[in-house]
Formats: C-alpha cells, structure tokens, sequence
C-alpha cells in the first residue's frame, strides 16, 4: 500500500527550493535536502552578504546570460529583480543598492535572506526533512522518491517533482552533481558541466609581480590556436596567480586551456602609440621612456613592470631606443599575450555550466517535456549568468515560474 502522497517533493534546499517551498502555499510540500541545514551556498556567497539580484531593467539584465538569455527572459519577467526585493521588502528585509548596481540585504547578512524563506516556508505548513540524501527517483503515475540518511532509508511520494539541487561547484556545500543523475534516469540529457564565474592561472612573472592591481573596463582579445575568438571588455583584477575581476569571472565558461588573451595596458591603439613614439623621438627625444609610459599606462606599477620586463633602464630617453624596441614596446602594451594554462576548478568556481539540456525543459513553465509533473529550477539546469547577482535571481525567478504552475495545475483539477 502506498503511503501518503504530497502534492510537491523539492530535492534540495538552496536559492531555487527556498523560494520554490516559500511560494508553495496551498499545495501540501515536503522539502528533502541532504545537508543539515537550508541554503549552504547562499549563506557564503558575496562573503556571506550575498548580492541576491541586480537594479537593471530585464532587457539588460537578461543580456547576462549569453546565448540563453531568450530561454531565462520568461522566468525573469515573472519574477522581475524588483518584484524580487519587493517580495523580501514585505517580509522585513530591505535591500541596499550598491554603486555599481549589485543588491544586497541592507543588513548585509545573507542569513536574513536564508531564514526569511525558511520561516515564510515553515509559515505556510512545508514538511522539511534535513540529512536525506535521495537516491532514486522513479515516475508511475507518481514520484517515487527513496532516500538514504544516516540511520535508515525513506520513500516518499508526490504527485509533483521540483529538482532544485544546483550545480557541482563548491561541493562542500552539498552541490556535487546528484541532480544530474537524477535527471538522466528520468530520461533528461545533461549538457557537460564545467566551472563557471571562476578566475584562470597562468605562470607569466610579469603579470604575477602586478597581483592586486585592477584595471577598470579593460580590452582583452580571446585567441585560441592563433585564430581571434572575440573582444572581451570589463573589471580585470592581477591575482599572486593568474587573473581574474568581472572581465575574467563572466567569461570563463568559454576558455579553454592554452587559450591566449591579449592584454592591453593603455587606453591608446597601437597605431595611435606607434604614432604617439615617432613624434617622441622627433620633437621630445630626451623625455624618458619610463615618464612617458607612467602617463599613458593605466598604472605605474604596471609601466615599471612592462620597462623591467622589457629591460629598459629608467633613464634611457626616447631618441636612445631603436625601432625594433619601439616595437616591442608598443606590442607589449597593446597586445601583451599570457596563455591560460589552467582555469580554476569546480572547487572555487561560483556557479556551474552545463547542466540540464534546454530542450527539454519548458521556458515556459520550468516543466519537463518528457515527464509529467516534474520541473527543474536553478543552477541545475544548463543556465549560468554573469557574476553580480544574475544568478541566485535565476534561481528565484525560475522556481516561482515553476511552483505557479504546479498551483495552477493542482487548482484546474
């Protein structure tokens, strides 16, 4: 005999099941998740105050997530980054808008986010079972879901099935993948996962002399076996090993290693450069070539590194370099080339790529369309936008797209 049966189980209590089981009133839902706690990567994200969503209008927001921003436009606009903080806004959470956009809880604590949509939950009658790893799942009719916990196994049933577990980056907060199994065995093609929003290492000295510099809105070009992939424009930060800031961060998820990027130093184009040193050497040829380069690069630290590199005494002037080192100065400046020889893995990696395949998940409703009454919200699906709040958004406006639909559904019958 079958025991009682939910109208909704939700597999995993991140950003996506919380806001799922806190917008769940009127179906009866049972939350199983395999950590002790709820929302372990929300918790530590931002440092632990979490940059929840983005003040942007969605015709821009949705510009973030690259070639699927047309599957995550309908979800976003269900559950606009407005609507977002206006939901917390009426639970007692207000938000503080950041210069540059990204919002935060005004108390700067992601534990408020967290526990206002676990009691918002609580609130509306949710069943949550903490330590249940689930195992299987299978579809007759219902959802079969059995679980393996520390002391004893558990099988639970629902009409409906919400897979909320996320990527399998930062694993030691319960992100290790197990939703891809589980897809798969309920007939779902997972597109590779691979790390997202991570920085990338290379073992140039130069470049590792310059750590915890940062050039704002800097021009970097993806080249990869000598071929110009595209031109990539943002926050570039020098790290003890490699390189990262937003520039690197929203871009990983294209690189591969023994990729090259060509960095530029200066605001100013090579052939604006080269022009800029022949009138050097004709009209100002005793001005010193270090002088000069602490003007046009953008930071000191990073024209005395380029001269060192390049061997050139900080008295040598103008009229005392030859052309081939003109050459290679303006080379270096504009198109200084570092080749990536490892991106940072799954362990550091903010989000995942890769994930569930598009195509056969509904972008109108999160549904599946191989299975009746199961959907997906969150990272767990081949979605992974921009650093700077894009995603925990995601996982918001996709699991009220989905649990909306599930309501609706559960009333029509």
């Amino acid at each position: 005999m079958m025991d009682k049966i939910y109208d909704l189980i939700i597999v995993g209590y991140g950003a996506a099941g919380l806001m799922a089981a806190a917008e769940s009133d009127g179906l009866e839902t049972l939350v199983l998740e395999k950590n002790a706690s709820a929302g372990k990567k929300v918790l530590i994200s931002g440092k632990g105050q979490c940059n929840f969503t983005h003040d942007e209008k969605l015709n821009e927001f949705v510009e973030h997530f690259g070639e699927h921003k047309n599957f995550v436009k309908h979800a976003l606009g269900k559950m606009t980054p407005e609507m977002t903080r206006q939901w917390f806004r009426e639970r007692g959470v207000e938000s503080v808008v950041m210069d540059n956009g990204k919002v935060f809880p005004e108390s700067l604590s992601a534990g408020d986010l967290v526990q206002t949509m676990l009691d918002e939950a609580l609130n509306k009658g949710v069943t949550i079972h903490f330590k249940q790893t689930v195992e299987s799942i299978a579809w007759q009719e219902v959802f079969e879901v059995k679980t393996n916990e520390a002391t004893s196994a558990s099988t639970y049933y629902a009409k409906n099935l919400l897979i909320t577990t996320g990527g399998f980056t930062y694993a030691v907060t319960g992100s290790d993948g197990d939703g891809y199994k589980l897809a798969k065995a309920l007939g779902h093609p997972i597109e590779m996962p691979r790390p997202a929003l991570t920085p990338i290492y290379h073992s140039d000295n130069m470049l590792k002399e310059l750590s915890g510099v940062s050039i704002p809105e800097a021009k970097l070009t993806l080249c990869r076996e000598g071929k110009t992939l595209k031109t990539l424009t943002g926050d570039l930060l020098f790290t003890h090993r490699g390189l990262s800031g937003p520039v690197i961060l929203n871009n990983s998820r294209d690189f591969l290693e023994g990729d090259v990027l060509k960095l530029a130093f200066t605001a100013m184009s090579a052939d604006a450069l080269a022009k800029a040193f022949a009138e050097k050497i004709e009209k100002q040829g005793k001005t010193s070539v270090k002088s000069y380069l602490r003007e046009i690069c953008y930071s000191k630290s990073i024209a005395d590194q380029l001269l060192t590199a390049l061997e050139i005494n900080e008295q040598v002037t103008f009229a005392q370099i030859s052309k081939v080192l003109r050459q290679k100065v303006v080379s270096y400046l504009t198109q200084f080339e570092v080749t990536i020889e490892q991106i940072g893995g799954r362990q550091i990696a903010m989000v995942t790529a890769g994930g569930v395949d598009l195509k056969e998940i509904k972008a109108k409703n999160m549904a599946s369309k191989q299975v009746e009454g199961l959907y997906f919200a969150g990272e767990v699906i081949n979605i992974d936008g921009d650093t700077g709040g894009y995603n925990i958004q995601w996982a918001f406006s996709s699991a009220v797209l989905a649990i909306n639909d599930i309501k609706a559904k559960m009333i029509s019958k």
